[in-house]
């Protein structure tokens, strides 16, 4: 039976276009749609039709709008797209493009954001455009007492301490004019500053409500700033490990390799690029502080700095702190936040760093668990105190797959003795 394979939406400001591909491979419809009625040629698809549209503007609105009437949504990264597009540059080959990239293989589509990321990249964004009116301001300012032969350092915080005393010094040869400007650049950068820091009050009460936030933020590097781009632009669920999410976020080596010689060269920069440098500035903090830990971190740091060089070294500590992260996504193994939910007194002093379960997913009495070693996170201080209620969680799972298959008992089995193999090396007493 000839079905639907999947609905290519082209999305613009006046006109959507809409193409239909069908399962044996022929587009029976190419056309343009009114934005007024994008919901009358969609409307009478059948349920869990697949539509797939690129990752701009209003995209994630039309996503999750499609998502509520029942439909399946792929939002597919431009650049995907536009490796598809052929012939002419027109709306309805984008339109087919984007049929055909929905089906390539290996390509980590967009999740549709939800009300509450909206809300904090809404909020993230904002500002950032006003520090930057902020830093303009602040120049603008410096430069203009520059041109009056009055030297003032870097610094915006240098600058409203100084500044005042500028304007109001009498013995300073500066016109009324001249004054009443710097006066009115001083007032405007103290109201930007009263305004971001009630914006950062609201992102920090948004992420609060999120119940990854707290354990994103016990990991080294990370503050309410970088925990809030994460939560607005990451979604875990799109990743099966943490080097796939390096390799999102641009952290990782860019490859020039042919005839079997790898050829490795600098970070591809590849993904968001404000999140890129939040994440690389908290590794620059951690660094900073490097010199005086005695942990396995502070000598892994040390030996990297000596042999590869600062900088090199902090793109590396970005690196693993973005692999640490991934490890937040659903089975918080870090610092436990109520010690009182255990009922083993001995738990509450228990490391679970040897051992990482990555994925537990119950499909049709079919539970497939994974788990990894990470021998680097013992003694680091990541992950000092494992979460009581993640030992019950196991606990429980252990009694459902005994009606399982063989296989998958045995997968069980091989991990609680890892589990308790970690138990036995702390003291209980």
């Amino acid at each position: 039976m000839n079905t639907i394979k999947v609905i290519g939406i082209d999305l613009a400001k006046s006109f959507f276009q809409v193409c239909v591909w069908m399962s044996d491979g022929t587009v029976v419809s190419n056309r343009k749609v009114a934005i007024s009625k994008p919901l009358d040629a969609i409307r009478h698809l059948p349920a869990n039709t697949l539509i797939a549209m690129e990752a701009c503007a209003t995209s994630h609105y039309w996503g999750s709008t499609f998502q509520s009437m029942g439909y399946l949504v792929r939002l597919i990264p431009t650049p995907h797209v536009k490796a598809l597009a052929r012939y002419q540059k027109n709306d309805a080959n984008d339109a087919l493009a984007i049929c055909e990239t929905a089906f390539r293989p290996g390509i980590h589509f967009v999740t549709v954001k939800t009300v509450e990321q909206h809300d904090i990249k809404a909020l993230r964004s904002a500002r950032q455009l006003m520090v930057e009116q902020s830093t303009a301001m602040a120049n603008q300012a410096r430069a203009l007492a520059a041109e009056q032969k009055i030297e003032i350092p870097a610094g915006i915080h240098i600058l409203q301490r100084r500044l005042p005393d500028i304007i109001e010094d009498p013995e300073q040869f500066i016109s009324p004019v001249l004054r009443q400007l710097l006066f009115s650049l001083l007032e405007n950068i103290h109201s930007l500053n009263e305004q971001i820091c009630s914006t950062e009050h609201n992102i920090a009460a948004l992420c609060q409500q999120q119940p990854k936030y707290k354990s994103l933020l016990t990991i080294p590097g990370i503050g309410p700033l970088i925990a809030a781009a994460f939560l607005s632009e990451v979604n875990a669920d799109q990743f099966n490990n943490g080097r796939q999410l390096s390799a999102w976020c641009g952290l990782v080596p860019r490859q020039r390799s042919s005839g079997g010689k790898n050829s490795l060269s600098a970070m591809t920069k590849n993904g968001n690029r404000e999140l890129r440098m939040l994440i690389i500035h908290g590794a620059r903090a951690v660094m900073y502080w490097a010199r005086k830990r005695d942990d396995s971190l502070g000598v892994w740091l040390k030996k990297i700095a000596e042999r590869r060089g600062k900088m090199k070294a902090t793109v590396a500590l970005a690196n693993k702190l973005t692999l640490i992260r991934f490890a937040t996504k659903g089975l918080l193994l870090y610092r436990q936040t109520r010690p009182d939910t255990c009922h083993h007194p001995g738990v509450r002093s228990f490391a679970f760093s040897g051992v990482m379960m990555k994925i537990v997913r119950v499909l049709n009495n079919n539970v497939v668990i994974a788990f990894d070693e990470h021998q680097h996170m013992r003694r680091t201080g990541f992950c000092d105190t494992a979460i009581s209620y993640s030992i019950q969680y196991s606990c429980s799972l252990y009694i459902n797959v005994r009606r399982l298959i063989p296989r998958t008992f045995a997968v069980c089995t091989r991990l609680f003795w890892l589990l308790f193999k970690a138990c036995s090396m702390r003291d209980f007493s």
